[in-house]
């Protein structure tokens, strides 16, 4: 489309011209010839996205002189396609959160590369679009940048890489590493002969992991809450015909449950995003059984799946109205698909489930005597009860 643009724009601007031959010096001639010559080759003069926009920029520049670039039709299109080379990452980032490493990267990046390192196969995405370079790099101003306030050895255990590259050519590494639930993420940024490690905020952390991937949202809804007259039906439904040590009993199984799962989200949705991710094994390791971690060497036991199923337990034994029996154990058995098919998804829609029982109906109204891991969703209802 745009060469029969830039076609008939020649046209158009050239049928009422008379073109004139021009003939060029010798000594002009002379010297491109040497130039031409000492090249080996036109593409050693258009083998880089700087040179190419350089010598459209020039074309530009000299035409725009003449009668030719006086056409709407021709001028935008060649002026689009400049601005399409490359990034200039370097000027995105100055003067912005992210100013304290915009030397760090080039003014000339044409390709992202990432990689998940955490997969049993390291899994490779490119980013050659110029829209989604440019959103990425816009997502590295949205935190500041700052040096860690100790030793970091988690720079050594790359969790995600992303490669700004200028063609075929790397000239910025940047490192995910791990992070601290709540704290802050871990990042280092590798060019040339530097290196050097900072930590971002854990809403950018986790942002710049999910950017080639699915993102997951542990409470985002827009439906309107449950009217109390509603809520207070509903628990007396499933709280019919127990005492008050049952109750209690129900209540505090069917919240720490709710806590557990939550947790496990939190603090799970880098690692358990792909479905060959090393760190499903984690859940999947008989009660009090030691985990190796591939990455840190750091030996750990968790029985959070464990804690969870026994929860799970408590609260069926301990509720009495056969729909609310129902209800618990078929979301005791999609947990238990969900992480038998090493499906993140899945786990997050449990969750839901999980959040809306809690919240509206048995624990309703919301008791704070457990702090929850997220107090962005104490107003969230995701419909699961209507």
């Amino acid at each position: 489309m745009v060469n029969f643009v830039l076609k008939n724009a020649f046209i158009a601007a050239q049928a009422e011209k008379n073109i004139i031959p021009y003939e060029f010096s010798p000594e002009f001639e002379s010297k491109m010839g040497k130039l031409i010559k000492s090249q080996k080759g036109m593409r050693k003069l258009v083998n880089t996205a700087a040179k190419r926009a350089a010598c459209v920029i020039t074309a530009f520049l000299i035409a725009a002189l003449s009668t030719v670039f006086s056409v709407d039709a021709l001028r935008e299109p060649v002026v689009e396609a400049v601005q399409s080379f490359f990034v200039n990452v370097k000027e995105y980032l100055s003067g912005t959160s992210a100013d304290n490493i915009a030397d760090y990267f080039s003014d000339g990046v044409t390709e992202i590369v990432a990689t998940n390192l955490i997969t049993s196969t390291p899994k490779e995405y490119k980013i050659t679009d110029t829209e989604k370079i440019t959103a990425f790099t816009k997502l590295l101003t949205e935190t500041h940048w700052g040096e860690p306030q100790h030793e970091v050895k988690e720079a050594d255990f790359v969790l995600y890489r992303f490669e700004f590259k200028n063609e075929n050519e790397t000239v910025t590494t940047l490192n995910v590493c791990p992070r601290y639930p709540e704290l802050y993420g871990i990042v280092e940024i590798i060019s040339g002969e530097n290196r050097k490690v900072y930590h971002i905020s854990e809403r950018t952390y986790l942002d710049i992991v999910a950017f080639t991937t699915r993102k997951y949202y542990l409470h985002k809804s827009d439906l309107p809450k449950p009217s109390e007259e509603k809520c207070l039906m509903w628990q007396r439904e499933v709280l019919a015909n127990l005492s008050e040590t049952e109750k209690q009993t129900l209540c505090e199984n069917f919240k720490f449950l709710h806590l557990h799962i939550e947790n496990l989200l939190l603090g799970s949705v880098v690692t358990l995003k792909e479905p060959d991710s090393v760190y499903w094994q984690k859940l999947e390791l008989p009660e009090n059984r030691m985990f190796i971690d591939p990455f840190t060497g750091v030996v750990s036991v968790d029985n959070t799946y464990h804690i969870i199923i026994e929860r799970f337990d408590n609260s069926i034994s301990a509720a009495l109205d056969n729909e609310t029996k129902k209800a618990i154990i078929t979301m005791k058995n999609d947990f238990q698909n969900a992480v038998k098919n090493h499906d993140l998804g899945s786990i997050f829609s449990v969750h839901e489930v999980i959040h809306d029982w809690d919240y509206y109906v048995i624990n309703y109204p919301i008791s704070y005597s457990v702090e929850p891991p997220d107090w962005g969703g104490i107003d969230e209802y995701f419909g699961h009860l209507d």
